[in-house]
């Protein structure tokens, strides 16, 4: 990822976050044997207002799990969005939502591979189902 490689991403606290995709791009996977679609998302408002986050989809990818979990994930990103048939991911953007992000500590993965800490997005849902006040005392 050229673009979304050179941006900062700064770990926050696992919680759930009011989040907006800003910008997207196709990508190679870091194996660089599939392709993938990367999304940068902004938090909108509290303590964490303005930090990012990147979400990595693969469509392309030799593993069949990593499609798998690209499909569950982009259909709760559609359905938080409302965009339910999108021809471009710029559909996406500038949409709030709201995403439950985890933090993944340094170590080995599943497959030895040592990786930094990071934010790791585990799901998203429609703003509508949350108040401003309920997101806030949700962040631990």
């Amino acid at each position: 990822m050229t673009n979304l490689e050179s941006i900062f991403f700064e770990i926050i606290p696992t919680g759930e976050y009011h989040v907006q995709i800003v910008s997207s791009e196709m990508c190679e996977t870091k194996s660089g044997n599939g392709r993938c679609l990367g999304l940068e998302l902004v938090v909108m408002d509290g303590p964490y207002a303005g930090a990012r986050l990147l979400e990595r989809l693969d469509f392309s990818n030799p593993d069949e799990e990593a499609i798998e979990i690209t499909h569950r994930t982009l259909s709760a990103i559609c359905h938080a969005t409302g965009q339910m048939a999108p021809t471009d991911s710029e559909l996406f953007h500038h949409r709030s939502m709201i995403a439950t992000v985890e933090v993944r500590q340094a170590g080995p993965d599943e497959n030895g591979v040592m990786r930094e800490t990071a934010n790791k997005i585990g799901r998203y849902q429609p703003m509508n189902d949350y108040t401003s006040q309920q997101i806030a005392v949700t962040i631990q």
